[in-house]
């Protein structure tokens, strides 16, 4: 077996899953893994792997199985925190934060989906530059206006909505 081979699949299972043919994007994920384990250990910390949980719990988050999805994120963001520092900012780790964010926004848990959005805003603008208007700073920060909605914060929601078209904005001159 090859890496090429799980990296392939894994890249299919995200075409399957695009395609919210998520059964398909499920088992070609799990292949994917199987075949990165293999080659290159079961407890192995890679950065492939990480990304290849990541999107097996997205795709178990829109079948709504939540606690799996839950469950697959941690794993994948405990690999990315072990591979590029516990306490250091990072993209992958921000979208981990985000992504278990959204999860407990379905899960209605909204305190901990807004602090988890704000743990990976705050990771991207350490990455990217306070001021920036960085497309996943945007994306995230309109995930955070519909939690806020969601839980009646509506001044918060407009508030952050608000700097969202303001920064774009400014972007575009």
């Amino acid at each position: 077996m090859h890496p090429e081979i799980a990296h392939s699949l894994s890249y299919l299972g995200l075409l399957y899953y695009d395609q919210r043919n998520y059964d398909q994007a499920v088992e070609l994920y799990e292949r994917s893994l199987e075949i990165y384990r293999t080659v290159h250990g079961a407890q192995s910390m890679r950065s492939d792997i990480a990304l290849t949980l990541c999107n097996l719990a997205n795709v178990y988050r829109e079948q709504g199985n939540l606690n799996k999805a839950l469950e697959t994120h941690e794993q994948s963001l405990g690999m990315k925190r072990a591979i590029h520092g516990h306490n250091k900012s990072h993209p992958d780790i921000a979208f981990s934060l985000w992504s278990i964010g959204l999860v407990f926004r379905e899960q209605k848990n909204l305190g901990q989906a807004v602090a988890l959005l704000e743990q990976s805003i705050e990771m991207l603008r350490n990455v990217h530059g306070r001021d920036s208007v960085h497309p996943h700073i945007t994306a995230v920060l309109s995930n955070l206006v519909d939690i806020y909605n969601d839980g009646g914060r509506r001044d918060e929601a407009l508030a952050v909505r608000e700097h969202i078209t303001e920064a774009d904005k400014t972007s575009q001159g």
